[in-house]
């Protein structure tokens, strides 16, 4: 897998492990979409997903929203409990 840097000074700063490999990379994932559903299934009832590929203001302008709302509902009813996850699908 290869992606363009958006930044060229940010390629100096990158670390390549020796055991960066496309089976490697492709195991991590996996493990890390294991444990986000761990965690997704037990906070089901608190979350909110947002589309993590859209623009940062957009999303910006979403999570805003929502902790606008859990502010509006901790003053009315104290509950003040709320997760928020941002979905990105990698290609």
């Amino acid at each position: 897998m290869t992606y363009p840097l958006v930044d060229v000074e940010v390629k100096p700063r990158l670390i390549t492990r020796p055991d960066d490999t496309e089976e490697k990379v492709k195991s991590r994932l996996q493990i890390y979409k294991q444990n986000v559903e761990a965690i997704v299934s037990t906070y089901s009832d608190l979350l909110e997903k947002i589309d993590g590929n859209c623009s940062k203001d957009v999303i910006f302008g979403e999570i805003s929203s929502l902790l606008s709302e859990v502010q509006k509902e901790k003053e009315t009813r104290k509950s003040g409990k709320f997760a928020v996850v941002l979905e990105c699908k990698f290609l």
